[in-house]
């Protein structure tokens, strides 16, 4: 269904219902406003740590995984012609950074709960790493290519 420039669309319409009604009800409800925003304290404070050990576990999975499977295709590049390239660098470097983008993630909400300068430094150390780590993975790429046409020819 194609609609004119001019018509709203429907779910617009009640989006801006739902905005509208939810500030008139702020409005009345200020009263209790201040134990809501307690419970969200609260609860925000008992998730967040969770939240950090999960994307961490992930992580740290994504990286265990991608060097168990980078490895078992290693040994049997090698065991096949032990003198030709494996290519499995631009691989693991994916796997790599897959990982350390859940440990960012983990870090940055570690960063905004407890805001010390040691984590805000660990912080920095991360990312760094993955800008480190995702040039590195640039060039792998890059130089295979070159040495797979080398081999080619």
């Amino acid at each position: 269904m194609i609609m004119e420039k001019h018509e709203l669309n429907p779910l617009t319409t009640v989006l801006i219902a739902l905005i509208v009604a939810a500030i008139i009800l702020g409005g009345f409800y200020t009263a209790g406003m201040e134990e809501a925003l307690h419970f969200l304290e609260n609860t925000t404070e008992a998730l967040f740590p969770l939240v950090t050990h999960l994307l961490e576990l992930t992580g740290v999975g994504i990286i265990c995984f991608g060097s168990a499977v980078i490895l078992t295709w290693f040994v049997k590049a090698k065991l096949k012609d032990p003198y030709k390239p494996s290519g499995a660098a631009p691989f693991f470097a994916r796997y790599l950074t897959l990982g350390l983008e859940f440990l960012i993630g983990a870090e940055i909400i570690k960063t905004s709960i407890l805001r010390t300068w040691e984590e805000f430094s660990l912080l920095l150390l991360v990312i760094a790493s993955r800008g480190i780590l995702g040039f590195i993975n640039h060039l792998e790429g890059k130089w295979g290519r070159l040495e797979d046409n080398r081999s080619e020819v």
